[in-house]
């Protein structure tokens, strides 16, 4: 088969933006091998067309991802894939780079919530999981390394070394 025979123009109005409730509700293109022959069904009678056939549904837990990406332009970023990101908060911090540091206000400002500086720091002192979050690269706006779950000098540890490591040699806003 070749790739291309899997090309097809398909308008954005007809991709679905929010799941259909109730989920097996949803529609389900089948296609009969057999006969070439195409139809429109829904999702709940899967298993009428299945006949029998034994289904096998995978309900496992994706775990959190790091993912450490680079633009062909030679930039990097790293993306930390989570459930809960506590108002956004969470995606903001991926935002920020090794090496570099941003203030609770800059990160408020980031999820377009200015007045939450306070909500910023609770979500970022409920992170269970020191390093791989990198909460530790928030500052106060004074340049003040505030409070950290794991204590100031880890904090400071785990910072010298993203600065040494990313090539900055220190840190920078």
């Amino acid at each position: 088969m070749d790739a291309t025979d899997l090309d097809y123009d398909l308008p954005s109005q007809l991709i679905a933006q929010t799941p259909v409730e109730p989920r097996d509700s949803s529609r389900l293109l089948v296609h009969r091998l057999e006969t070439g022959r195409i139809e429109h069904r829904i999702f709940s009678e899967l298993p009428e067309l299945l006949g029998g056939e034994l289904v096998v549904v995978n309900d496992t837990r994706v775990v959190p991802g790091r993912l450490r990406l680079r633009r062909s332009t030679g930039g990097s970023v790293e993306v930390l894939l989570v459930e809960e990101r506590g108002e956004g908060v969470w995606e903001a911090l991926v935002r920020i780079p090794p090496g570099r540091v941003a203030s609770y206000e800059e990160i408020a400002a980031r999820i377009d919530a200015p007045g939450a500086v306070r909500a910023v720091g609770n979500a970022l002192a409920r992170n269970p999981v020191a390093f791989l979050i990198p909460c530790h690269r928030v500052i106060r706006k004074t340049g003040a390394f505030g409070n950290y779950r794991w204590g100031p000098a880890r904090k400071k540890a785990i910072l010298a070394w993203e600065a040494a490591t990313s090539g900055r040699g220190s840190l920078k806003r």
